[in-house]
């Protein structure tokens, strides 16, 4: 208790601040906490509605890894994304092809203008993604990972040489 008036009289002239920041904690708090909940019915409200598209375009929950083959910044290259599915398939290893209208990854940054090393993205479909909590099926983490492991075992097997196109 003494410690707790000692820090009092610190924190006297700037008690204001200090009001302020513990209230601004607080609805920062409850707005976060607010967060998982209007996702949920973001991407609830697609399946509600019936738009079992919506689902297939975000990558259907247990149905494997997703290969994003194209998004509005990068376009994998069509030896990789071959040699991805022809590994998925010798390895039977589910995976889901993907192609996205909208968002992005960095996976461009390391192939430009097609020079440098050539990139595929691959995802593990998950919903409430920009939350806190994340949904996902450890089916297509393992898959993620097992895909992963498995091309770059063919990768280090074949070199870069026929992945890179001219």
């Amino acid at each position: 208790m003494r410690d707790l008036r000692v820090l009092a009289r610190y924190l006297a002239p700037c008690r204001r601040d200090f009001a302020a920041a513990v209230a601004l904690l607080l609805a920062e708090c409850c707005l976060e906490m607010a967060i998982p909940l209007l996702m949920s019915r973001a991407i609830d409200g697609g399946v509600a509605a019936g738009d079992a598209a919506f689902l297939c375009r975000q990558g259907v929950l247990g149905k494997g890894v997703q290969l994003r083959l194209f998004d509005p910044t990068n376009i994998t290259p069509p030896a990789l994304a071959q040699l991805a599915l022809r590994v998925a398939e010798e390895q039977h290893i589910p995976c889901q092809p993907s192609v996205r209208r909208t968002g992005g990854t960095d996976a461009a940054a390391s192939y430009p203008n097609w020079q440098g090393a050539p990139a595929i993205v691959l995802g593990v479909p998950t919903r409430y993604i920009h939350s806190h909590n994340g949904i996902l099926d450890e089916r297509d983490l393992a898959a993620c990972v097992d895909l992963t492991c498995a091309l770059v075992r063919a990768i280090a097997a074949r070199g870069l040489a026929e992945l890179i196109e001219d």
